[in-house]
């Protein structure tokens, strides 16, 4: 639990968190026993916000021409926030389009490198079969039935298969 220091700089005793604190004592209290006018001001957020918009509205003051250049460098939050401001503002239609176009530029990368890596590990996983398959054909040798080699031959097969539809073709 925090805890806050506060100092009696004034004439009388105070009761603070239900203890008596007399003039020019000091002492912790825990930050629920303190009364409000004691408690340290808090950062307020709202002067914090216009500056945090501040470049957004400035960008928004230019051409869409101008604009569209710059939304590839704004952070996804950023984006929301300038889809807000315009709709809120001059709500224009060209601005409002390269938003939601770079929104969905941003979800397509996301994708495309989702299914890559997808792609790539079941690609491993196809080629670590293989290799097993392979395995188990060599430690067959000449002593294995007729049976056990086909069936061998056939998971190496089904086994280059997966390896193949898996690799890009170059």
């Amino acid at each position: 639990m925090k805890r806050i220091y506060i100092e009696n700089t004034g004439p009388v005793a105070k009761f603070i968190g239900g203890k008596l604190l007399q003039p020019g004592e000091g002492r912790e209290f825990d930050q629920v026993d303190v009364p409000a006018e004691h408690r340290p001001a808090a950062a307020p957020a709202a002067e914090e916000a216009p500056d945090a918009l501040q470049p957004l509205k400035e960008l928004l003051e230019k051409a869409i021409k101008a604009i569209v250049p710059d939304l590839p460098t704004l952070a996804a939050e950023q984006l929301q926030q300038l889809r807000a401001l315009e709709e809120a503002d001059q709500n224009r239609k060209g601005v409002l389009e390269a938003i939601a176009a770079e929104v969905l530029r941003r979800a397509n990368e996301q994708i495309e490198a989702e299914e890559a890596e997808r792609l790539q590990a079941a690609l491993q996983s196809a080629r670590e079969e293989l290799s097993a398959a392979l395995q188990v054909l060599d430690a067959l040798g000449p002593l294995a039935t007729e049976q056990q080699r086909t069936e061998a031959e056939s998971a190496v097969a089904e086994a280059q298969a997966k390896v193949d539809a898996l690799t890009p073709a170059e």
